[in-house]
């Protein structure tokens, strides 16, 4: 949670809130304590659909096999750093021309440090919050409601991804700048960029395990936030 300590107090810097070390603490406190929660749930649920971390789980049962647990590694770092190249061009072309500039320049004043952290915090915290425990539970639910009109897994995988991104994207809502949320462009751009993030985060974590979307997720954090400091 140290990794989530300098995130918390930049996204309170950048919506313009007065902060304290209690304010801090109680925030820390309750994100660790719901994502404990929430990891424990998770796993429970996504055991029951082969979901979940299950590389680690192959490593638990003496089943790993190294070659393709390094190959997901490496295409989800290739993926994550391709989705915030598309990000990036997207945010650039679409929507920073069509906003004024000064609701950059708080999120600029981020230092590159801060932003690595925020991005280890933010791969760790809410793939487990949101993949781990939201997708799985709701994959589970959809399974056994949709199951009875004879639905196939797939199509309640891609309802469940697009439902959790959409979710995804609206809790980055709160985080973001006040002269942001106060302009619809700023608005339709949090949530747009983000469901599309959530949503390749999800496909991967349906496909390949909770380790793939964790490792696309840093990898996508970390390239955003090399490209913010060019």
């Amino acid at each position: 949670m140290a990794a989530g300590t300098p995130f918390i107090l930049s996204v309170l810097q950048v919506r313009g809130e007065n902060h304290n070390l209690r304010r801090l603490a109680s925030r820390i406190v309750l994100v660790l304590l719901f994502t404990v929660a929430m990891t424990g749930v998770g796993l429970q649920t996504s055991h029951s659909l082969n979901l979940g971390p299950v590389f680690l789980q192959a490593r638990l049962s003496n089943a790993l096999n190294v070659g393709d647990f390094m190959h997901v590694i490496w295409l989800s770092a290739a993926c994550g750093a391709a989705l915030s190249i598309l990000l990036a061009l997207i945010d650039a072309l679409v929507f920073q021309k069509r906003l004024p500039p000064e609701a950059f320049q708080a999120e600029a004043t981020i230092p590159l440090w801060i932003r690595t952290l925020a991005a280890v915090y933010a791969s760790i915290i809410e793939e487990f919050t949101m993949r781990l425990f939201l997708l799985s539970t709701v994959v589970l639910v959809f399974s056994k409601v949709l199951g009875s009109f004879q639905v196939g897994l797939n199509a309640c995988f891609l309802l469940s991804n697009t439902i959790v991104a959409l979710v995804f994207a609206l809790g980055h809502l709160p985080s973001t700048p006040i002269v942001l949320r106060q302009s619809v462009v700023g608005v339709v751009r949090t949530i747009s960029l983000n469901a599309l993030g959530g949503f390749v985060f999800g496909a991967l974590y349906l496909r390949y395990g909770l380790e793939s979307a964790v490792v696309a997720h840093l990898s996508a954090g970390l390239t955003l936030a090399a490209i913010s400091a060019l």
